[in-house]
């Protein structure tokens, strides 16, 4: 059965609406005007121009992105009703704000989460592309794996987005090893 995945905590839940079917292990999101955002109200990109191109760069990365850092999208289109799009990707559970202490960080459930994140951005460093929202709530854990998603924000790596991408590294990555403030700098 689906539910929607409401909270107020993590995620400003700028677009999608978000339904969760934890049986099935299904994610399915939709972009369009009249969302309920994570976060109950409006999405914040308020015109069907907006959202389309936050869509297709969606869809861009993820499928470009296909690997063992990334969750798999299943499918993805226009909605029937033609008033926007809709993405059903994989649930493998909660995201690692679920799993989050401030005195052990994330240790307890990924005790090697710093290497991880590490060997992710070189991934990204190697595609040539800055995410720009690396949030630990658009990262899961999938039994010991992190992986990503949310690509919307993604961008080909110019100098210009350099300090997005630095930024959600010290504001949020930065969370759950503070040494990844330096680590991560020379994939940038």
């Amino acid at each position: 059965m689906y539910e929607l995945y409401q909270t107020q905590f993590g995620s400003r839940g700028s677009l999608a609406e978000v339904w969760i079917n934890k049986e099935e292990k299904i994610v399915k999101k939709y972009y369009k005007l009249d969302s309920i955002t994570i976060r109950g109200g409006k999405p914040y990109h308020n015109t069907i121009e907006e959202i389309k191109k936050l869509y297709d760069n969606e869809i861009f990365w993820s499928n470009k992105l296909k690997s063992k850092f990334t969750i798999s999208t299943l499918d993805y289109g226009e909605l029937p009703e033609g008033n926007g799009y809709f993405i059903i990707q994989e649930y493998l559970g909660p995201d690692l704000l679920n799993y989050y202490n401030p005195a052990d960080r994330l240790t307890k459930h990924i005790p090697d989460a710093s290497n991880q994140i590490e060997e992710m951005f070189e991934f990204f460093q190697s595609q040539n592309l800055y995410k720009i929202n690396n949030a630990m709530c658009n990262l899961i854990n999938d039994n010991g794996k992190i992986k990503a998603f949310d690509f919307k924000y993604t961008t080909v790596r110019k100098d210009e987005y350099r300090h997005y991408e630095e930024n959600s590294i010290d504001q949020w990555i930065s969370k759950i090893d503070p040494k990844l403030k330096t680590i991560l700098r020379k994939y940038l």
